[in-house]
């Protein structure tokens, strides 16, 4: 027998996975991360201080395969998008929005037929949850240029860019293990894989940032025998070879291992066959083509007997790389069970609790400590900043209808852009001393006053106009300004004004003077 371990991985930067190893034309991104990917992260941390045998054993024996690693989404796991599913052309497939799908708008053709003068349309991309979410990964795309060594300046003619899968997108992967590998050597790799990885192409510059962590609560998928009907859910890509040992697109009884007198249904089949070198980033050179049967293929054979026990486990994996993830199955899965498929619960995973670390005062703790709390100040900072903003454009929206603009537009005395520049530099210089800020913003001292701070830059009196712009009949922005401040925590609210401040500069809506200038 064998054991599944499953692994969360989050994007902590964008991720450029690339459909071809080629270097010329444009790059397409995967949707998901193969297994081969992750595959050369333990390799990475493992292969050089193993034995040469444990090494096989690993990374190329087929005895470890690691899987593909899918998205997840709110704590719940998807496979590829079976194929098999179809919808009527022009017609909605959602049950109320994305991404929860109707399952009564889906169906499988060769069991199902359309109405007379509908048009089947088939779903091709995308990523299904056992509760009928449709998964989607999001996709950035930058555009760069090689950079002239000798000047320093932009390559003449070089222009290229990236696709990649952006920041903050969950994936799972599985690693399965078959019985002849020693628990000891389990757990390295297991401990090899937990923690920051890089993944993907240009890992040196800002691309590839990631994070692994074990998982638990994944349902294990169970294969189900279905008496003389075979069903088959390709859940990574499938590749076979033929009798002379060449790759084969035609899937077989034979190269599935199935007992004889089994046959392919082509008219219940539903399969795409894609093409690709793979890139070999260790030896820095392409591996052997392959050619494959695509992931999400739905492969249907009549049997002439009902599968074993033995046969439907042995069944999970089939054909050649399977330790990169490949031929990865799903046996007679629920979803595919009837024309229209019918969705579960959603069922989340758990994250395993994380370790403590053996050193608690170690250096090393103690600066990713720091730079943990540091990373949690940032977000405050920046969601009290928004708060802010929101508080600022708030009370010019008030100051408007108070002189009876129409909705939409601001009157003619806002803050102009050096107005915010001139409050932004205030707030850097004080942002460790809240007490002084308040004194240079907003001293409101007797005009002869020996304490009376002429340069504070909202004060009421002989201020500027834009400060002492009316909310209503008793207050001025200032005062908006001051009261919005004082609910922000003392330690920050420099810099929370500061990135306000910031962000204001650049509204183009909130640095115009023209009388009647548009919101």
């Amino acid at each position: 027998m064998s054991q599944t371990l499953y692994f969360s991985l989050r994007l902590l930067s964008n991720c450029i996975i690339s459909q071809s190893g080629a270097t010329a034309g444009d790059h397409g991104c995967l949707d998901y991360l193969p297994g081969s990917t992750l595959l050369g992260v333990a390799a990475s941390r493992l292969y050089a201080d193993l034995p040469q045998e444990q090494s096989n054993l690993l990374f190329h024996s087929g005895l470890v395969r690691f899987g593909d690693a899918l998205p997840m989404s709110n704590g719940e796991h998807s496979l590829p998008v079976p194929l098999c599913w179809h919808h009527i052309k022009g017609e909605g497939i959602y049950q109320v929005s994305e991404p929860q799908l109707n399952a009564d708008a889906l169906f499988d053709p060769s069991r199902k037929s359309p109405a007379e003068g509908k048009q089947p349309k088939q779903i091709r991309a995308g990523h299904v949850t056992a509760s009928g979410q449709l998964l989607k990964a999001h996709l950035d795309y930058e555009l760069k240029t090689a950079i002239n060594a000798e000047t320093g300046s932009a390559a003449t003619s070089q222009l290229f860019g990236y696709q990649s899968l952006t920041a903050g997108q969950e994936f799972v992967f599985s690693i399965t293990i078959d019985a002849q590998v020693d628990a000891s050597l389990v757990q390295q790799l297991e401990q090899s894989l937990v923690g920051p990885v890089l993944l993907g192409r240009s890992r040196s510059a800002q691309f590839g940032q990631a994070k692994i962590q074990k998982i638990t609560g994944l349902p294990e998928s169970t294969p189900v025998s279905a008496d003389k009907t075979l069903r088959l859910w390709l859940l990574s890509d499938l590749a076979l070879l033929d009798d002379m040992g060449n790759p084969q697109v035609t899937p077989t009884a034979k190269a599935l291992g199935l007992p004889e007198g089994s046959e392919w249904q082509v008219n219940h089949s539903f399969i795409r066959t894609r093409s690709y070198t793979p890139f070999n980033s260790k030896r820095r050179s392409y591996d052997l083509a392959r050619q494959v049967i695509s992931r999400g293929s739905v492969l249907v054979f009549s049997l002439p007997r009902a599968l074993t026990d033995q046969e439907l486990h042995g069944l999970r994996f089939a054909g050649q790389y399977q330790e990169s993830g490949l031929g990865c199955m799903a046996i007679n899965p629920p979803l595919l069970a009837n024309a229209t498929p019918v969705f579960s619960a959603a069922k989340t995973v758990k994250v395993a609790a994380p370790k403590p670390l053996s050193q608690p005062n170690s250096l090393l703790t103690r600066v990713l400590q720091n730079k943990h709390a540091a990373l949690n100040l940032n977000g405050e900072i920046e969601e009290q900043a928004q708060k802010l903003v929101a508080a600022i454009q708030s009370a010019l929206s008030s100051a408007a209808r108070w002189v009876g603009l129409p909705e939409g537009y601001y009157p003619a005395d806002i803050p102009a852009r050096t107005q915010w520049g001139e409050v932004r530099n205030v707030a850097v210089t004080y942002s460790k001393q809240p007490e002084k800020l308040a004194y240079e913003l907003f001293f409101n001292g007797e005009q002869n006053s020996k304490n009376n701070n002429a340069h504070a830059i909202m004060r009421k009196r002989a201020g500027q106009p834009a400060w002492k712009l009316e909310i209503n009949a008793t207050e001025t922005l200032a005062d908006c300004i001051e009261q919005a401040l004082q609910v922000i925590p003392a330690n920050i609210r420099g810099q929370v004004l500061a990135l306000a401040c910031t962000k204001l500069m650049s509204d183009k809506r909130l640095t115009q003077s023209q009388q009647g200038a548009k919101a």
